[in-house]
């Protein structure tokens, strides 16, 4: 029996498998609903497995994508995944061989925009009281694991690293100036907005 090389086997894959997705509405995020057909080959395909990979965007860890997976078989074309990720990730498709002894074939990787408005990584503050030449800020957060670090508060020309720990998502600091008080995220995946 013909064996394909490795590469020639996953461009095949890549063209006999077809993979369509939505999302839908769903108690505490959505369902991602999938639909997957594939033409037969040469190299028989006992299943394909499709895995979300990607970094969770509120710890800024990578996903575990053994956790979040879905199987195609003769007998099984569409499924659904329960989820509430907001971002940017990949749908990584590989293809169990029936005749050979080794791990899936990964074949493609297919870029996929999830949306959850209220899991989309932000920082808020808000100056709540100034004093003296002083303003007491307060910063609230869902995503300080991903951002601890790399927050910076720059009043009157003058930048300021947030170093303190947060309370349930919450810092509350005294910093010196009361003129042009702004927030400065290092990650452009996190929305800084200024509450009222």
């Amino acid at each position: 029996m013909y064996l394909m090389d490795n590469e020639n086997l996953k461009k095949e894959l890549d063209r006999a498998f077809q993979l369509s997705f939505s999302q839908r509405e769903a108690p505490g995020g959505y369902s991602l609903e999938m639909l997957a057909g594939w033409m037969e080959l040469e190299e028989p395909v006992s299943s394909y497995v499709v895995q979300l990979v990607g970094e969770d965007p509120r710890t800024g860890k990578e996903l575990e994508p053994e956790n979040i997976r879905v199987v195609f078989s003769f007998d099984k074309k569409n499924a659904s995944l329960q989820l509430n990720y907001h971002g940017t990730f990949r749908l990584r498709c590989s293809a169990v061989l029936k005749n050979r002894d080794i791990p899936p074939v990964v074949f493609r990787e297919q870029e996929i925009q999830l949306i959850c408005p209220q899991n989309e990584p932000y920082i808020e503050y808000k100056i709540l009281k100034e004093k003296s030449g002083f303003s007491l800020i307060e910063i609230r957060t869902n995503c300080w694991k991903r951002c601890r670090g790399k927050v910076w508060i720059r009043a009157e020309g003058h930048d300021q690293r947030i170093s303190q720990k947060d309370r349930n998502g919450k810092i509350r600091l005294y910093i010196r100036g009361t003129d042009g008080v702004t927030l400065i995220a290092e990650d452009r995946g996190v929305k800084v907005r200024k509450g009222r």
